[in-house]
């Protein structure tokens, strides 16, 4: 889904964009030329804000959890509970998104993050993704305005 992303930035409809040294986008231009252009980009940015079933994503976390370490006396009560909380805040996420922040986690950490390492990986990702919407949406909005 991410590579979808990528493509869209790559096409002519990015008239501008500039992100800073964290990725964040700053600042987003497109331009769209018809209601078929703006139709099948409003699909492809919107696909890709799609998130895994929950049953889903608490498996991979289950996965996670096997790869590190656990906090220092956890108990099987105290995993599941904290379980539970995780795929409450992720249940929202895009499914790359969090797949992507559960590879990077598992590859950067010995035990298992607090939830604010997960935000720290995920919550920049969502905005950029929202802030193609809200752009495309408020020049689509705009060349409207301007036929009429």
């Amino acid at each position: 889904m991410a590579s979808l992303l990528d493509s869209l930035t790559k096409s002519k409809m990015i008239t501008k964009i500039i992100s800073n040294n964290d990725h964040h986008i700053k600042h987003l231009e497109m331009s769209v030329e018809s209601e078929d252009v703006f139709k099948r980009a409003r699909k492809a940015i919107l696909s890709t804000l799609v998130p895994l079933p929950s049953e889903e994503i608490l498996a991979r976390l289950v996965k996670l959890t096997a790869l590190l370490k656990p906090p220092f006396g956890e108990t099987v009560k105290d995993l599941k509970y904290r379980m539970n909380a995780f795929v409450e805040n992720l249940k929202d996420v895009p499914a790359d998104i969090l797949i992507h922040a559960i590879k990077e986690i598992a590859e950067e950490e010995d035990y298992f993050p607090s939830w604010s390492k997960f935000a720290k990986k995920i919550n920049w990702r969502i905005k950029n993704r929202q802030r193609y919407l809200e752009v495309l949406d408020s020049t689509w909005i705009s060349t409207k305005s301007l036929e009429s």
